[in-house]
């Protein structure tokens, strides 16, 4: 799917009432309001938009895909955001960022197609401040949406076969194994109908 009509998708399609729902999760498991915040794999910013209207962050969204960064920044100037959103071109296993800078990092969705998911959460761990949080996974934001989003999009069977196999392939023993070989402690594994997250507390 090309970036402008993942963007569709999920600014104004099915998705469009999931992101204001996990971005309130969020900053609830965060018990972080303001600071810095990173979304990664963030593509056209639709969940740091959320996150931005609900907290006092300041938000990188970061992106490998130009053309997602491209579409970040327009979305974020139609929703007024251009002074508290900055969009950064760059993969989620070689963030441009410094060494302990943010207070926050999430990432929803883009986990599970980053080349390496070990070293993705080692950059994650990295530009983690002590006393930072990540919240990095999958899911619809509670077990309602997701009904909605499947009865939706049940006759789209090829949305629902990729959906399926990559699940399968990321099942929570798997992130469990994978975040093992990272060596990050203080890290937990929560599935419920919010999702699948990884939750990091870096003391």
């Amino acid at each position: 799917m090309d970036g402008q009509k993942f963007h569709k998708k999920m600014a104004t399609g099915y998705f469009k009432s999931i992101y204001p729902v996990i971005a309130n999760n969020i900053i609830k498991k965060s018990r972080k309001s303001q600071g810095l915040c990173v979304d990664v794999g963030g593509g056209t910013a639709v969940l740091g938009v959320e996150i931005a209207r609900i907290s006092q962050f300041n938000i990188i969204n970061v992106d490998k895909d130009a053309r997602s960064i491209q579409l970040a920044e327009e979305y974020i100037k139609s929703q007024e955001m251009e002074k508290r959103i900055i969009p950064l071109n760059c993969s989620a296993e070689d963030l441009q960022l410094a060494s302990e800078s943010a207070d926050l990092v999430v990432s929803r969705g883009s986990v599970f197609f980053w080349e390496d998911k070990v070293k993705g959460m080692r950059e994650i761990y990295r530009v983690l401040k002590p006393g930072g949080f990540a919240y990095v996974g999958g899911g619809m934001g509670n077990y309602k949406l997701s009904q909605q989003i499947l009865t939706g999009l049940a006759t789209d069977k090829t949305w629902i076969e990729e959906t399926n196999w990559r699940y399968r392939q990321n099942l929570p023993i798997h992130l469990k194994l994978m975040m093992r070989e990272t060596n990050i402690p203080n890290w937990s594994i929560e599935s419920s109908q919010e999702g699948t997250w990884i939750l990091i507390n870096k003391k």
